[in-house]
């Protein structure tokens, strides 16, 4: 079932951080966004105006980040997500980006859209906590991931 959204800059982070910690992404809740927060979006339901799905985009190590993606489950399987990495692309486009970054506990999703993994050591350390868990390289095994825009 496909649902009428819009997509649109938000500073609500407490709701954005919410579905994020929700969708599994590992953040703080909270009304505060991180330190080097550039921009946010929310994908909102057009008939309720509900968040449904967020991404936003972050400076991490000085180079741009994808900082957190997410769809409300209830919007699973009807390719939200894709539609708001391609928001996230034409905004970075629009600031003049060439490129962005990411770390992924699922990378195979971003590679099957055109992200690819990078050398972990070499790269910019946008994976920000990563090294100081527990389970970074038992049970969780993150790649740092580059997208060409």
């Amino acid at each position: 079932m496909n649902h009428s959204y819009c997509i649109k800059e938000t500073n609500d982070y407490l709701a954005l951080s919410t579905l994020l910690h929700n969708g599994g992404v590992e953040v703080k809740v909270s009304a505060k966004p991180p330190v080097g927060t550039v921009k946010m979006w929310g994908l909102y339901d057009a008939e309720t105006g509900e968040l449904k799905g967020g991404v936003t985009l972050e400076i991490r190590d000085n180079v741009y980040a994808l900082g957190g993606i997410a769809v409300d489950s209830d919007w699973h399987g009807e390719n939200y997500g894709e539609i708001l990495l391609e928001h996230l692309y034409t905004e970075a486009k629009k600031m003049g980006l060439a490129e962005l970054w990411a770390s992924a506990k699922i990378p195979n999703y971003y590679i099957k859209k055109g992200w690819e993994i990078m050398n972990w050591n070499e790269s910019p350390k946008v994976a920000i906590k990563c090294g100081q868990c527990a389970r970074y390289r038992v049970s969780c095994h993150p790649e740092v991931l580059r997208y060409k825009l």
